[in-house]
């Protein structure tokens, strides 16, 4: 009877919580809370909302980037963001953490040239001290290279490709 008390225990405590209507909706107007402050470049606001070990894993590069190198980059209006929107939100809430699912369209100017993506999206929430802050973001890369909007393809017949990181310098190979 005690292992099947136990067992019962662990099991409980390894699946995620119900989901309780009033931290869904949290967490997604914290999700808002992040988008405008990179719609209007507000790194004050967005410093507060990341956590101080944040990560960012960006379909450009596949690399993780912290929090100081993302600042500067929400804070810089040179290049302006003229889309920033997130599809339907799945919600997974365990206990004082948060895992948001959905989709990310994003169109701005990156060093004066246009970039447009789409793709998937997940987010990590976390509490400390009582505050939802943003732990992770990963964007993923799905469409093929000629596709994507920091690979440059050439438009002869050789289709030779390039990729092209955050800096415009080639990260990876052909």
């Amino acid at each position: 009877m005690r292992r099947f008390v136990l067992l019962s225990l662990l099991l409980v405590s390894s699946v995620p919580a119900i989901a309780q209507p009033g931290v869904v909706s949290e967490i997604k107007g914290r999700e808002e809370e992040f988008r405008q402050a990179e719609l209007h470049y507000d790194m004050v606001a967005a410093a507060q909302i990341l956590a101080d070990d944040f990560v960012l894993i960006s379909a450009s590069d596949g690399k993780p980037h912290d929090k100081n190198w993302f600042l500067p980059i929400i804070g810089d209006s040179s290049d302006p963001m003229e889309a920033l929107d997130y599809g339907d939100m799945d919600v997974r809430i365990y206990r004082t953490s948060a895992v948001v699912v959905s989709t990310v369209h994003e169109k701005f100017l990156f060093h004066g040239k246009p970039v447009e993506y789409s793709g998937p999206r997940t987010a990590v929430w976390v509490k400390i001290k009582r505050q939802w802050r943003l732990a992770a973001i990963h964007v993923s890369q799905i469409s093929s290279k000629a596709n994507h909007p920091l690979i440059d393809c050439d438009s002869g017949n050789s289709g030779r490709c390039h990729c092209l990181d955050w800096t415009g310098s080639p990260p990876c190979a052909n």
